[in-house]
């Protein structure tokens, strides 16, 4: 007869039921440690996607100059957002630029011509939202540049917190800008007006992540 088929002998019998019962023990054990929370053994097996709000803090970084230039000057000035921004999550929304001047010349009826640029090179493929890079002005009215990405997503589908991965539209530091601003003097007065002060405000506005909740 074969060995497998015979009957066993109650001693046999016996150690394998013991056997069998403490290695269930111990992997009933095992996963209490691994698991001591119950509603940890449903996530081990819950794959479906849910719905989370991302909600996010914002960081606006101001830069003032002031430089004079004479008739047909010009001046580029250069402002660095650091890597270390992109280190810590943040994430460039939008840059703006204000040009101001006034006529200073004395009985001057003409305000002089100033044009400025601003230009950088980006990290990222994304297009933006809007820009105006480029602007003239005769009036002494103030020149506003600016570039503006996409508004971060307010919510994202993932399995859990951790896999989330929002679809930004931004641009991530670091990166270089640079300001050229140009002068031309209008003067309704002879030899009155060989130069201008001319004052730049740049703007720039960092977003990151600052909660994320599930619905």
């Amino acid at each position: 007869m074969n060995e497998l088929l015979s009957p066993r002998r109650p001693e046999e019998e016996k150690a394998s039921i013991i056997f069998f019962t403490v290695f269930v023990l111990l992997l009933i054990v095992d996963t209490l440690i691994m698991y001591p929370n119950v509603d940890s053994w449903y996530e081990i097996y819950d794959i479906e996607e849910k719905d989370w709000n991302l909600e996010y803090e914002s960081l606006v970084m101001v830069e003032e100059s002031s430089i004079t230039l004479s008739d047909g000057g010009s001046e580029m000035l250069t402002f660095a957002i650091a890597e270390n921004y992109s280190t810590d999550g943040w994430m460039i929304q939008s840059i703006t630029s204000l040009i101001d001047y006034d006529e200073s010349a004395f009985g001057d009826a003409d305000c002089d011509t100033v044009s400025s640029s601003l230009s950088f090179i980006p990290n990222t493929q994304v297009v933006p939202e809007s820009e105006s890079l480029e602007e003239t002005v005769s009036d002494c009215s103030q020149i506003e540049l600016s570039v503006a990405w996409h508004q971060p997503p307010s919510n994202a589908s993932a399995i859990s917190e951790e896999d989330i991965d929002p679809e930004f539209r931004l641009e991530a530091p670091p990166l270089t800008l640079d300001v050229e601003i140009t002068l031309n003097v209008d003067s309704t007065i002879p030899n009155n007006d060989n130069d201008e002060q001319i004052n730049i405000e740049l703007v720039i506005e960092l977003v990151r992540v600052f909660s994320v909740e599930q619905n």
